[in-house]
């Protein structure tokens, strides 16, 4: 039984380090690709993008609001605002710290037949001070 057991978390083990080796490599750009896809792609075999590395945006002034941001996940896993608009009472500050946040974000691109392209994205962020 012991046997077994490590057998199955060798086995295991050997798994996550590969899921982890494979996570890390971004696919290579699609030549002169210049298009931007988007979630109607996906029915025509665009993978969406997914997020590696991001954070709830730390707000220098809490206030009840949202920001809502399209953004381009560009084909090297970073976002490119486009634009960003604010309701309620979400101001210049709550802006800055929301751009801060995506800016630091970084995600494994979207791919088409394999390679990465870029693809566009709505991301609203909302507060409720309590």
């Amino acid at each position: 039984m012991k046997v077994l057991g490590a057998l199955i978390r060798l086995t295991l083990l050997a798994q996550l380090s590969t899921c982890t080796t494979q996570a890390t490599r971004l696919p290579a750009p699609c030549p002169a690709q210049d298009v931007v896809y988007s979630a109607a792609d996906t029915l025509r075999g665009v993978v969406p993008p997914k997020a590696r590395r991001t954070s709830i945006p730390r707000f220098s002034t809490l206030r009840a609001g949202s920001t809502e941001a399209i953004v381009v996940i560009e084909p090297n896993g970073h976002a490119t605002i486009e634009t960003m608009r604010s309701t309620g009472d979400h101001g210049p500050s709550q802006r800055l710290d929301v751009e801060a946040a995506i800016n630091s974000w970084s995600y494994v691109p979207a791919t088409r037949n394999g390679c990465a392209v870029r693809f566009r994205e709505t991301i609203t962020i909302t507060a409720t001070p309590k």
